[in-house]
């Protein structure tokens, strides 16, 4: 199943490269850092340290940053 799932993520990839800039795309990576973290808190009832809730929140503001300033696609 997991390998399902990470091959399912791979080519999600490769597609988005081929419709988004790299510089978009690759920091976009940072939300399944985020995703995951909230998941772990809200399945698995695990503590989401005062740490680890600074760098989840230092993710998304970098990935809003990225995604605020990317260049503008060209058609």
């Amino acid at each position: 199943m997991q390998y399902c799932d990470q091959a399912c993520g791979e080519v999600g990839n490769f597609l988005a490269y081929g419709m988004a800039p790299a510089s978009l795309v690759s920091p976009m990576g940072a939300i399944a850092v985020i995703t995951n973290a909230v998941l772990s808190r809200v399945v698995l009832k695990e503590e989401l340290s005062y740490r680890k809730l600074i760098g989840v929140l230092v993710a998304l503001a970098g990935s809003v940053i990225v995604a605020l300033n990317a260049p503008a696609q060209q058609h």
